[in-house]
């Protein structure tokens, strides 16, 4: 975390006015909420991956009133 605020430290040189002006605590929040917003997108894509794979297991034997039998499944192939 330390080598992260330095290196914007020594970025900040060669950047806008306004980063410039920005002290060190902010910064650091804007950091901590860059990395929050990371971790939560991670947690977001494996959930979306949970329910795929509880997706890709729906198969099911649906009887038509003719009498035919039909299996209806999901195709996540796509």
């Amino acid at each position: 975390m330390k080598q992260a605020i330095d290196l914007v430290n020594c970025r900040a040189i060669d950047c806008q006015p306004e980063l410039r002006a920005m002290d060190i605590k902010t910064l650091e929040e804007e950091h901590n909420a860059l990395l929050s917003d990371k971790a939560g997108e991670t947690e977001y894509l494996k959930s979306l991956r949970e329910q795929v794979e509880k997706l890709k297991g729906i198969s099911l034997v649906a009887k038509c009133s003719c009498g035919e039998e039909y299996r209806v499944q999901t195709d996540l192939s796509a």
